[in-house]
């Protein structure tokens, strides 16, 4: 489809779901802004993909790439990224409902 294709999104936007927000974020000119918006696109991906794996590893994958991505942007924006440190934390503490058994 790539090589015969002359459409801007070379008719790939019905196959891949996210193309069309990856070519509108390949389109913003601001470096910084651009890496946000694929590092979100990355997060939501992620939270999707595990959001009815409850307690396996995937889901210790996925928080442990969020880190990773947390602990990058704290050591470029420590106020931005301490803010979101902070909101995953809480998130975390509203989801998870440990068993009588284990308190």
């Amino acid at each position: 489809m790539v090589r015969t294709s002359n459409a801007r999104d070379f008719g790939l936007t019905e196959m891949l779901e996210y193309f069309e927000p990856v070519l509108r974020i390949s389109e913003i000119d601001e470096l910084v802004e651009r890496e946000k918006k694929i590092d979100l696109l990355k997060w939501n991906w992620m939270e999707d993909a595990v959001f009815f794996n409850y307690f396996t590893v995937e889901r210790i994958f996925v928080f442990l790439l969020k880190l990773e991505m947390i602990g990058r942007w704290i050591s470029m924006d420590k106020e931005k990224g301490s803010e979101l440190f902070r909101q995953i934390i809480d998130k975390l503490k509203d989801e998870v409902q440990i068993p009588e058994e284990f308190r």
